[in-house]
């Protein structure tokens, strides 16, 4: 074999034998599911993750399944709140995510009650209640 062969050879095999390098990053991920009050899903919520020490935030809106995901969350200490009409808003606070973490916090809406709207006619109206014994 010609010396510039053997030199390709080898360079080559210590290629081979060298372990690619992988992407290393230190941001985490938040995921979880939108659920309401009989852990049925709830898609079409919107969720908003607040940085609590910078002030940004980002929404997502849960898939068909209610859940919901973000990626490269820089590490700190966030709010989740998760709205959807119909429903009350819920938050989970002090959600920490440290660095290369994948964390996991799944929000609950309770059925939002009812609105109470007043007719300014001034017209009174009258309720009829019926008991059947």
């Amino acid at each position: 074999m010609r010396p510039s062969m053997l030199w390709i050879a080898l360079i080559g095999n210590l290629l081979l034998a060298t372990p690619p390098a992988g992407a290393q990053d230190y941001r985490g991920r938040v995921q979880g599911s939108v659920l309401d009050s009989t852990q049925g899903a709830l898609p079409g919520a919107t969720v908003t993750m607040k940085n609590d020490a910078t002030g940004v935030a980002v929404t997502f809106v849960a898939d068909k399944d209610g859940h919901y995901i973000f990626d490269f969350v820089d590490p700190g200490v966030y709010t989740i709140t998760g709205e959807l009409q119909g429903f009350k808003t819920a938050q989970q606070r002090n959600v920490r995510v440290p660095q290369r973490a994948s964390v996991t916090a799944d929000l609950t809406l309770e059925v939002g009650g009812l609105e109470e709207r007043v007719d300014g006619t001034g017209r009174e109206v009258q309720i009829g209640v019926r008991f059947i014994f």
